[in-house]
């Protein structure tokens, strides 16, 4: 039971560490609204990010999907989300440039497909795998838009 507590816990951390990326996203189209469009689309998609994993934590109660809570801890994911509260924080204080979104944003991303977030995760069902791979994969397409972005803008 403590094991499937830790499991919800992880997997709400997770959501919520999508959930505030998309805040920030939508702080950056309010701010920026020239690339209104690319901010909000960003921001949308990181809400169905949100929404995967929770429907990822219905699957590990019916024990299609495990996680491996040893692979990040709690604390890991909050300190994620902390900083990028601080970020959104220093956002409304000072509207951030398209350069600085561009660069906040581009780490947030590239920190978690290097950090393999989404690994830990595993499944033998081969929708949920591809869900998996979907979600590891939006995190490195996102850093490529973001860096398409700054080129494009020429900001980079």
């Amino acid at each position: 039971m403590a094991q499937e507590g830790i499991q919800k816990k992880m997997i709400e951390l997770l959501a919520q560490n999508e959930e505030i990326i998309s805040e920030l996203y939508l702080h950056c189209a309010r701010k920026n609204i020239a690339q209104y469009s690319f901010w909000s689309t960003l921001a949308q998609e990181e809400l169905l990010h949100a929404s995967w994993l929770r429907k990822l934590g219905a699957d590990i109660e019916s024990g299609k999907v495990r996680l491996d809570e040893n692979r990040f801890r709690a604390d890991t994911i909050e300190e994620s989300i902390r900083s990028i509260e601080g970020h959104l924080a220093q956002f409304r204080q000072k509207p951030p440039s398209l350069k600085e979104a561009i660069a906040v944003a581009e780490t947030i991303e590239s920190t978690l497909a290097e950090s393999e977030f989404f690994k830990v995760f595993a499944t033998d069902d081969p929708l949920l795998q591809g869900l998996l791979r979907a979600l590891a994969q939006a995190c490195v397409e996102h850093r490529n838009r973001l860096l398409e972005m700054a080129r494009k803008e020429g900001v980079s």
